[in-house]
This record gives structure tokens, sequence and C-alpha cells, in this order.
């Protein structure tokens, strides 16, 4: 599904796919070793376990990003400047804008994903995002029901790519830099 926000046509959910948009498999790690500082595409799913895929989607490392292929063809992982104009021109701003992208409800109260108290969720916007956390560098998971990350499709230097996300006990939503080298998160594609 999509989802229309401002000018911008967003996909409604995270990316879990497994080849490329040319057929091409994208590996698929299943346990920390083979995560270890990876500097190749591929991707992995929370806890390696392939249940949590329809709920969350697939984290993906930057490699995988990094080669303009991941999302179907007519679409792409957001650039900084998509990012920036969802977030200023449409949703308001940083200190807002990510309670406009959440998910509503809590698990504490088995209305929702994230963990209490899930400030300013309102997903006014309709991007609907969940708290899939991420993959670090080693191949260890943390944040599930507490954060989220995307990929943007800018680097930031040679050795760094940028991210963007939002968690359970603000409203924000900001961007960093993260290392190119092992972590992953998930993937949101806009339309070209």
């Amino acid at each position: 599904g999509t989802v229309i926000i401002g000018d911008q046509l967003w996909m409604a959910k995270n990316l879990k796919i497994s080849t490329f948009n040319d057929g091409t498999p994208i590996p698929f790690v299943t346990d920390a070793p083979n995560w270890l500082n990876l500097t190749s595409p591929a991707f992995c799913m929370y806890d390696y376990n392939i249940d949590n895929a329809d709920i969350y989607g697939g984290l993906y490392n930057w490699y995988a990003v990094g080669t303009g292929k991941l999302c179907p063809v007519g679409w792409h992982v957001p650039t900084l400047e998509d990012y920036i104009h969802l977030r200023d021109d449409i949703l308001g701003g940083f200190e807002i804008a990510g309670g406009k992208i959440k998910a509503t409800g809590t698990l504490e109260e088995s209305n929702g994903l994230w963990h209490y108290p899930n400030t300013g969720a309102t997903n006014e916007s309709g991007f609907t995002g969940v708290p899939a956390g991420s993959v670090s560098r080693y191949g260890t998971f943390g944040g599930l029901g507490y954060q989220t990350n995307w990929w943007l499709s800018t680097e930031l230097d040679i050795n760094n790519g940028l991210r963007y996300g939002t968690n359970n006990d603000n409203a924000y939503l900001g961007h960093a830099y993260t290392s190119k080298v092992g972590g992953g998160f998930s993937v949101r594609c806009i339309k070209d």
C-alpha cells in the first residue's frame, strides 16, 4: 500500500524484500557472526526471526541501500532533502513530526506496538511508523518497541551514511549519521 503525505507518495509499510529491483538476491543473514562488520549488501530480520518481517519489515545494511536498487523501480530510498521536506515543510518540524508518523497505542495497553508512553503519537500522516529497532555492526539487536530508524540514501561522507528516526518517549523526528559498516535499519521507500 501507499500513503500520500503532503506532496509526497510513500510506501505504507517498511520494506521486506529479498531481491534487488534487478532480480539479484540480497544476502539474508541469519546469525551474528555472519553480520559482524559486513561491508557488502545484506539484510536480516529482528532477532534473526523471519516472523518479525510481517510486522516490522527487514533490517538492511548501508551497502544494500547504497546500490540504488533496493526500492522497486520508480521508487527510491529517501534523500536528506526528501526527509527534511517531510519533517519541516509537511509535518511541522523536528519537535512534533515524529508523533505524526508513529503508529498509535502501546504494548502495555494492548493496543499497539510501541512501549509506553508513545509520546505524541497521532499517526495523522498515515505513515504508521512501527518500533522496529535495529541491528548493530556486531549483529546484536536493540530497540524493538522503543525506537525506529530508517535509512536515508544520502551519504554523510565516505565512512558514514544517514538515518532518521523517532522514539517511544518523545515526538521528535531527528536524523543522525551512522557508520556504513555493519548496522542495519528499516527502509521506507518514496516515489520518484
